[in-house]
């Protein structure tokens, strides 16, 4: 009699959640920041204004290319560049991304949803 086994690899569970940033689709909160309480979320007759605000001790530059990436990987096109941020659109709504060093220390970002202008 022959008994066959099937074998598995065991399960880990992983050590690290993904959090995501509170009113906007799917976008992550970058490992080592943290969302604080100074969010805003309003739905408009012409589109959502979302404002979401993280800190923590990241990079400036790993930062931004995180986002950069995670942001086309979304679907935003990349518009511009400006001295403290980058401008992102999608469909109907324009997305800024702004740096900053936080009060508390480290690094500041802040995350603005606006409907577009009309074209």
């Amino acid at each position: 009699m022959t008994i066959l086994g099937l074998m598995t690899a065991p399960r880990v569970a992983s050590a690290q959640t993904i959090t995501y940033v509170e009113g906007f689709d799917a976008l992550p909160v970058m490992v080592g920041m943290a969302q604080t309480d100074q969010s805003l979320i309003f739905d408009t007759p012409s589109g959502r204004i979302l404002q979401a605000h993280l800190v923590g001790d990241v990079t400036y530059n790993a930062s931004v290319e995180f986002y950069r990436a995670t942001l086309r990987s979304l679907g935003w096109t990349q518009d511009s560049t400006s001295n403290d941020g980058l401008i992102f659109t999608r469909e109907d709504e324009t997305l800024r991304v702004e740096w900053s060093e936080a009060a508390t220390g480290g690094l500041g970002i802040t995350f603005e949803l606006n409907p577009a202008p009309a074209r």
